[in-house]
């Protein structure tokens, strides 16, 4: 039984730096991604979170949670589950005048044919029916819908208020969510589990010209990435330990049979 658990917990392990691997490296391919937010895994042991739960009166794991490599015959050493972190990303000057960025809390909010979606990504265009639109074709919303350009020069105020030849045509529809009901959709995307999304009371500061870049910090993700490594490479070496020493134990005793 002793090498049954050591086999469990080193490839448990190897799972979970796997995962992590994976992550880091998502969030190292969209470091220069407008609007892309990073994700962080969160690694428990069982032990650790079911007393967390228990300790706020609930029955079970924290939320979220999931066995790493599912229940290996019933036992569950590691938990873990990705977060998606909505910190604020440098803003970026472009001086391209599609280009919006959100100073502080808040979402475009684009309509799409797989239904509202919700973005910190400005990096908008005009599509071919004149429509202010993202770069894969989804309708950025303004309060009275799809925001139209007919000629003229485009300015975007800080409340949101959108004017083409001076004259005020719409305001942009910013909206609040709460990120604990965000799902992630694509790259840069989000749609809500819970759907009341409603405008946020202290909206931000829209900036024309600007970008919103990602808030993936490149140099702690790749020092990450060698630990993570090196835990793995850790995790092997008792792997094949644990299965030698097996291996020995299953030889002694076929000899003393």
């Amino acid at each position: 039984m002793y090498y049954y658990k050591g086999f469990e917990e080193a490839t448990q392990g190897m799972i979970a730096m796997k995962a992590m691997q994976n992550i880091l490296s998502n969030n190292l391919a969209n470091a220069n991604t407008p609007g892309f937010n990073q994700d962080d895994l969160q690694i428990s042991s069982f032990s650790d979170a079911y007393a967390t739960a228990m300790a706020h009166g609930g029955g079970g794991v924290q939320a979220g949670f999931v066995p790493v490599g599912g229940q290996l015959s019933g036992r569950v050493h590691l938990l873990m589950k990705s977060v998606t972190q909505f910190s604020q990303g440098q803003l970026k000057h472009t001086r391209q005048p599609f280009d919006l960025a959100l100073d502080g809390k808040g979402f475009f909010t684009i309509e799409t044919p797989n239904g509202t979606q919700y973005t910190r990504d400005g990096s908008f265009t005009i599509n071919g029916q004149g429509f202010l639109a993202t770069q894969d074709g989804g309708l950025v919303m303004g309060q009275h819908g799809p925001i139209q350009i007919k000629g003229g020069s485009f300015k975007v105020n800080q409340d949101g208020t959108v004017l083409v030849s001076g004259k005020p045509v719409d305001k942009l529809k910013i909206t609040w969510v709460d990120e604990k009901d965000l799902q992630q959709v694509g790259t840069n995307g989000f749609k809500t589990i819970n759907p009341m999304a409603w405008p946020s009371e202290k909206k931000p500061k829209v900036m024309q010209g600007y970008l919103e870049m990602s808030n993936v910090n490149a140099i702690k993700d790749m020092v990450s990435m060698l630990s993570v490594l090196r835990t793995y490479e850790a995790d092997s070496k008792m792997l094949h330990g644990e299965d030698n020493m097996a291996k020995q134990v299953i030889q002694t005793s076929q000899v003393n049979f």
